[in-house]
């Protein structure tokens, strides 16, 4: 499934007014063309925040920003700095469902800098306007978390994958858009940006390409994770069933033909030989 970044919007309130920029992009190649100092990687690091992506940078990273929008802001770079007293950032996205989804987050003010405010347009114009929550736990699972709510937009099926404590968890948001976004401070030293670490999924660089190019060897290696599974159940079942036998025959019987773990059993060219 496809989805587009459609507006980028940034405010900031500060003691001499309001500031701001508004990109409005188009599906294809953008280029947003500035001096230094102007803003075009505050504006690319405010898609990340309005997506609750930034902790993909690392796992205390509160905000991808600098000074302007949670410190002070220069209208010219060696004018007067003026405090800001606020900020927060807007972004704009379309699904190849016609729907559109504006999100809203604070980077600096009054609101907890978790809660993203969104507003679901659908194909035919209808409008709903929803709170989400970021960074706790179930924001990738819950009803009401942002990543889960996200991830369906688009209209992702993330698969489930194992983390180095052998938890089965969502091949998480964070993990997959590194290789959709490059950060200039720290990309460009490979084809994809740096992945998280903290969320400790095993193979993470192979999980996310085979997901993104919708690989089959995944799914093959779910399946078989199941039957390994199934099969220790069924082990565990038999070797139950033959010991309460076994118990329940007492010491002056014995058992025979019922070995102590399943038979295996081999199909080879028509013909069945026993392990």
């Amino acid at each position: 499934m496809k989805f587009s970044i459609s507006k980028v919007i940034i405010h900031v309130t500060t003691a001499s007014g309001q500031f701001g920029t508004e990109l409005d992009l188009r599906a294809g190649l953008n280029v947003v063309k500035a001096p230094n100092t102007s803003g075009k990687s505050t504006s690319l690091q405010a898609v990340l925040y309005g997506l609750g992506l930034e902790r993909m940078l690392g796992p205390r990273v509160e905000t991808p920003f600098g000074h302007v929008l949670t410190e002070y802001l220069r209208e010219v770079p060696d004018g007067a700095s003026s405090p800001v007293l606020s900020s927060s950032v807007e972004i704009e996205l379309k699904n190849n469902r016609g729907e559109v989804l504006a999100v809203h987050r604070v980077v600096r003010g009054d609101d907890d800098t978790r809660l993203v405010r969104a507003k679901i347009t659908d194909s035919v114009g209808l409008e709903a306007r929803r709170d989400f929550f970021l960074h706790d736990a179930g924001s990738a699972q819950r009803e009401d978390g942002f990543h889960n709510f996200l991830t369906r937009f688009i209209g992702w099926d993330l698969p489930e994958v194992t983390t180095f404590d052998g938890r089965e968890v969502p091949l998480y948001l964070a993990t997959i858009f590194p290789m959709l976004f490059v950060e200039q401070k720290r990309g460009w030293s490979a084809i994809q940006g740096p992945f998280p670490t903290f969320l400790r999924i095993q193979d993470n660089a192979r999980r996310v390409m085979e997901f993104l190019l919708d690989l089959d060897v995944g799914n093959r290696r779910r399946r078989r994770l199941e039957l390994e599974k199934q099969i220790g159940r069924l082990e565990s079942d038999w070797s139950q069933a033959r010991q309460y036998l076994k118990s329940r025959l007492g010491n002056l019987s014995r058992i025979e033909n019922i070995p102590s773990q399943p038979v295996k059993c081999l199909f080879k060219n028509g013909g069945r030989a026993r392990g």
